[in-house]
């Protein structure tokens, strides 16, 4: 496998993972984000997929550099809660809010931030035993 290859795959994985960090941290924010405008917040959510990394070898067929090919929104129905004192309530009294699991986003925060740990441990891992080849070669 090609160094600069595996280094492509990792870069991948630490692009898509802070894009996921990204997007449940957006979510985060806007979870009391009430409707503005005849519209409220929608959670979103990345769709992440793999795309192929052509190697000479018979690898080829096996790994793929992980992406983000879209950031969908949630078709949840938004969360209503009566608060007819609420500036943003409707006639009927209820304050349209995103329908967002706080504890759904934690662990995709959770989960995405480990992933992107991981593939950073992945990358110094292989700079520096790329970086010892190399010093062998010289002595």
């Amino acid at each position: 496998m090609s160094d600069l290859k595996l280094f492509e795959i990792i870069a991948g994985g630490l692009k898509t993972n802070r894009l996921r960090i990204e997007v449940a941290a957006s979510n985060l924010a806007n979870i009391r984000a009430s409707e503005k405008n005849g519209k409220v917040y929608r959670r979103k959510i990345p769709i992440v997929r793999t795309e192929p990394v052509s190697f000479d070898e018979q690898l080829e067929k096996n790994l793929k550099k992980p992406e983000v090919s879209q950031i969908v929104e949630d078709q949840r129905p938004p969360l209503l809660v009566y608060d007819p004192s609420h500036p943003d309530a409707g006639p009927d009294g209820y304050v349209r809010y995103p329908n967002i699991n706080m504890m759904e986003e934690l662990v995709d925060f959770l989960t995405s931030s480990r992933a992107y740990e991981l593939n950073l441990n992945a990358w110094t891992v292989s700079r520096d035993l790329i970086l010892k080849t190399l010093e062998m070669g010289n002595k």
